[in-house]
């Protein structure tokens, strides 16, 4: 194809798209959508009868590449905890990273606490609080380094060497020394080494 040229082939496009109206089973409604793609750029739409709480989009993976999730924090933070699939409720987590209102703090910490919420969700949420950096956000962080899961609390570890901060340093510094995972120890003890704190080296 020369360049300039709008594609050089055109396909056919399945994409799965799940909305939420409201908490529950009956709340879900899940369609499979086909377009037909002929430019390296296209603008879809979705026509729905109301807004809703939430939408996930290739909730299962079947489509290869990355998905930028975009949304309102209300919608996100409600696909945070209703969204049926874990990709599609980590998808959330990630994309609430770029958010820092209070709400989307306290909505980020709640999934990080919850044992009942699988761990890559929770990892997700975990790294947004780290993206965040407040106060708020290292508080939470802080806390679930005691997180039974121990791939959760690599996540944690891994956030809280963002912050740069004495504080950070003495809670990984601990962790580096203590926990009884040594995956755990040793990414605390490189998250150590990122918060560039002058005794971090001699911890």
């Amino acid at each position: 194809a020369a360049v300039g040229d709008p594609a050089p082939f055109t396909f056919d496009l399945e994409l799965d798209v799940g909305t939420g109206t409201g908490v529950g089973r009956g709340a879900r409604r899940w369609r499979r959508e086909r377009w037909l793609v002929t430019a390296t750029r296209h603008t879809f739409a979705l026509p729905l009868g109301e807004r809703p709480r939430w939408v996930a989009a290739d909730p299962e993976l079947r489509i290869i590449g990355q998905l930028e999730l975009r949304a309102p924090a209300d919608m996100l933070r409600a696909q945070l905890v209703e969204a049926p699939s874990a990709r599609a409720r980590r998808q959330a987590a990630e994309a609430l990273g770029r958010r820092h209102e209070p709400a989307t703090v306290a909505a980020l910490a709640t999934t990080l606490r919850s044992s009942r919420a699988f761990w890559g969700v929770r990892a997700a949420a975990a790294g947004a609080l780290g993206k965040i950096r407040s106060e708020e956000a290292f508080g939470h962080l802080r806390s679930a380094l005691r997180a039974r899961h121990p791939k959760v609390r690599r996540a944690v570890a891994q956030a809280l060497g963002g912050f740069r901060t004495p504080a950070a340093a003495k809670h990984l510094a601990r962790a580096a020394r203590g926990d009884e995972s040594v995956l755990v120890a040793a990414s605390a003890a490189r998250a150590l080494g990122s918060t560039r704190q002058d005794d971090a080296y001699e911890a």
